[in-house]
């Protein structure tokens, strides 16, 4: 099978091959929204506990911010790589 040989090429491997690939660029389109969810549950369940078990971990608030703007940082990476969504598939995939 080769590449330049459109006869060599099993049809099923393609069609999976892309059914793959637009299940990885959905992921992308979904990373930031799925990731600060969740990263705001943490600060959810942060906020509920007592003082005291607060007093613990001091500086936890400020490690989920860090979070929050790493998720921000690869975000915008996914934004790079994703910009063109033809580059890698028939389909074009826009974040929001």
């Amino acid at each position: 099978m080769f590449v330049n040989d459109p006869e060599g090429v099993d049809k099923e491997v393609v069609e999976e091959e892309a059914k793959h690939l637009r299940k990885v660029l959905n992921t992308f389109t979904l990373y930031m929204s799925h990731a600060l969810t969740s990263n705001n549950r943490r600060r959810t369940d942060y906020y509920a506990l007592p003082e005291r078990h607060k007093a613990l971990i001091p500086d936890y608030l400020t490690r989920l911010n860090n979070v929050d703007n790493a998720i921000s940082k690869n975000y915008h990476v996914l934004k790079q790589i994703l910009a063109d969504g033809k580059l890698f598939a028939d389909e074009e995939y826009k974040f929001q």
